[in-house]
């Protein structure tokens, strides 16, 4: 998962159901932890996020890398 300052929120939500979906297969990897916990670092510094977004992103990615621990 590459993701940018610049990534746009429409890719981001896809980003996170795609990591949720895995999750509902039955994934619980490393990888998968890592790509949660990227996806909330991303979140957290993008700017051109609404808090509401960011904080519904961050909270949806933080459950998937728990679930992973």
């Amino acid at each position: 998962m590459s993701l940018t300052p610049q990534t746009d929120i429409s890719r981001l939500i896809l980003q996170l159901e795609s990591l949720e979906h895995r999750l509902q297969l039955g994934e619980r990897s490393v990888k998968l932890q890592l790509e949660a916990q990227q996806m909330i670092r991303t979140a957290a510094d993008a700017c051109f996020l609404q808090q509401n977004w960011r904080q519904e992103i961050i909270n949806r990615a933080q459950r998937i890398a728990e679930q992973c621990s």
